[in-house]
């Protein structure tokens, strides 16, 4: 029985969630439980997808099911081709296919076999995989496709299994695994992997998957309401759990909302830095749910800037000031920052590019450089003044070095530590330095 939280106690979730810090004495094998140790399974199912085009993660063309008792008495296994509902074909130069696109695209569609399938992927079922990750989101994402209801179920990873066993760390090929156990499949055949997947793990765990798991204390992952939860082996130290409580805070704040209005997904990069539960817990009072895949989402959250986002992309900054939050304990520093073509660009050249429409070659600025302070970029009148520098024909500038004018909030952020930036100025101290009001009547 998993943890589900009703009515008035989703307002006290905050509390219930913030992560306690852990003595160092007691770190080994301690983790928040946020959903229930091992339970009793009725079967295990192997599964396995491919892609017509890796690009749709919806775009199935062929499912894989071997199910066995947990035991591993084999109890069914089929192969179902799908149409894959997307005309051009991308899944690697070396992977053919034993159909051509014409013959598979008179299949059904998922929809139309989405029973059959996942009638097998049920509360009861341990679902075992190889990097089941990208699979879990696959049936996420063509179940948002179809309309069809996204199934709840446990699943383990064949790395994990093989990690508890060796005490190694990373992830290894299927094939790898396979040929260390003497297993002989052929790969992409998705038949085929599942019943790899179930040999590799049988010869891991000597045959007893849920004895193995309970001996090792790992955590089975979940997908629930299009969630997945990430589970595996034990945490050891306080980094490692802090990270592991952020990548799934989605899950926590949203798994129990049955009918959610628009679903968001959250960029992982923007989640593993910092604790968001404060903005998912205020979604959530405003009848929002979560997703783990960007598809599935109505809205995308990101930090990382892209001359061409889509129209469902809000920036965490913008989020969190239409959510009423206090902007100052969050961080809105871009990730990483891309061109129309996907192609790597710094920072100035976005704003160069972003702005191009209000900038001038004379202005107040006349190319002089603007920098400032990371407590103004956190702040609402950010974007603001980014238009005022251009638009007065100045250049922004992330290196204090390179500027001639530094913005602070107010002038006793000079005394604060902590702020590299601050740090920089003062080292210079070439700039003149301003705060926004004084910014304003300058350009005024």
């Amino acid at each position: 029985m998993y943890l589900i939280f009703k009515g008035n106690e989703l307002k006290n979730l905050k509390e219930k969630l913030i992560i306690k810090k852990i003595d160092k004495k007691n770190q080994k094998n301690q983790k928040e439980k946020f959903v229930n140790p091992i339970k009793k399974y009725r079967k295990i199912v192997s599964l396995d997808f491919e892609l017509y085009n890796s690009m749709f993660y919806w775009s199935i063309c062929w499912a894989g099911v071997c199910a066995v008792s947990t035991s591993f008495k084999p109890l069914t296994r089929f192969d179902i081709k799908i149409n894959p509902a997307i005309r051009h074909k991308f899944c690697g130069k070396d992977l053919t296919f034993p159909f051509t696109g014409a013959e598979i695209r008179r299949e059904k569609l998922f929809g139309e076999v989405a029973d059959r399938l996942l009638s097998h992927l049920t509360k009861d079922t341990l679902v075992l995989g190889h990097a089941f990750d990208n699979d879990a989101r696959m049936i996420i994402d063509a179940c948002a496709k179809y309309n069809v209801a996204c199934p709840e179920f446990d699943y383990v990873d064949t790395n994990i299994l093989y990690n508890a066993l060796t005490g190694e760390t990373g992830e290894r090929s299927l094939a790898k695994l396979a040929e260390k156990y003497g297993i002989e499949f052929n790969a992409h055949d998705p038949l085929e992997d599942a019943r790899a997947t179930m040999e590799v793990a049988k010869a891991i765990t000597d045959g007893d998957m849920l004895g193995f798991i309970k001996k090792h204390n790992i955590e089975p992952s979940r997908l629930e309401n299009s969630l997945m939860y990430r589970g595996g082996l034990p945490i050891e130290n306080t980094e490692q759990l802090e990270k592991h409580n952020r990548l799934n805070m989605p899950f926590i704040a949203g798994a129990s909302q049955k009918t959610p209005n628009d679903l968001y997904y959250i960029d992982t990069a923007v989640l593993t830095r910092q604790d968001l539960m404060p903005v998912l817990l205020a979604l959530v009072d405003k009848g929002h749910g979560f997703t783990s895949t960007p598809f599935s989402a109505s809205i995308h959250i990101t930090n990382n800037l892209c001359l061409d986002a889509p129209p469902d992309t809000v920036s965490l900054r913008a989020l969190v000031y239409e959510l009423g939050l206090d902007g100052t304990q969050f961080d809105f520093s871009p990730k990483r920052v891309r061109d129309a073509r996907g192609k790597a660009i710094t920072i100035e050249e976005y704003y160069k590019c972003a702005f191009c429409g209000f900038s001038k070659k004379g202005g107040k600025l006349d190319k002089k450089g603007v920098s400032f302070s990371k407590r103004v970029e956190r702040s609402e009148h950010f974007e603001n003044m980014l238009r005022a520098i251009l638009s007065s024909g100045g250049r922004v500038c992330f290196e204090v070095g390179d500027s001639d004018y530094f913005i602070v909030l107010d002038k006793e952020e000079l005394k604060q530590q902590g702020d590299q930036r601050l740090r920089t100025y003062r080292r210079y101290k070439k700039q003149q330095v301003f705060d926004l009001v004084e910014f304003s009547d300058f350009l005024s």
